[in-house]
């Protein structure tokens, strides 16, 4: 049975309000490492850079495809799943891939002056008026 809260509509102001992250802050951070390291970023090499972020997407999936068929089993059931040390370095891996993207979406947001914090927010409200599963099937 569904709880109530997760049925209910929420506006963007919820999801400005809830928010427990300082995307922004941290947009900035890594737009300070960017520049003092030397890389650039900007409109004229948004498609090296959109690339460079599948590629990171590319290299969370290589990793969650070593995930053994148990393991997922044991993640998706458990909430506190057991797993041995390869399965554990496997799943740091993923995760170290998934905040690369993290990573190089900030960086792009910040060196084009967005504010993605805040896209996002504005997407949450639009996604809320959605239908349930939007069309989907599964």
């Amino acid at each position: 049975m569904p709880n109530q809260e997760s049925t209910e509509h929420r506006d963007v102001d919820f999801y400005r309000r809830e928010s427990r992250h300082q995307t922004g802050k941290l947009a900035g951070l890594i737009g300070d490492w960017r520049r003092r390291k030397g890389f650039k970023t900007g409109w004229l090499n948004v498609p090296e850079k959109l690339m460079l972020i599948v590629t990171e997407l590319a290299e969370a999936m290589e990793a969650y495809r070593k995930l053994p068929t148990w393991v997922l089993s044991e993640l998706q059931s458990h909430a506190e799943p057991r797993l041995n040390e390869e399965a554990d370095a496997i799943i740091t891996n993923f995760q170290e891939e998934l905040a690369d993207v993290f990573i190089r979406l900030l960086d792009l947001s910040d060196a084009l002056g967005f504010d993605l914090h805040a896209a996002a927010c504005e997407k949450m409200a639009i996604n809320e008026g959605r239908p349930h599963k939007h069309g989907k099937e599964r």
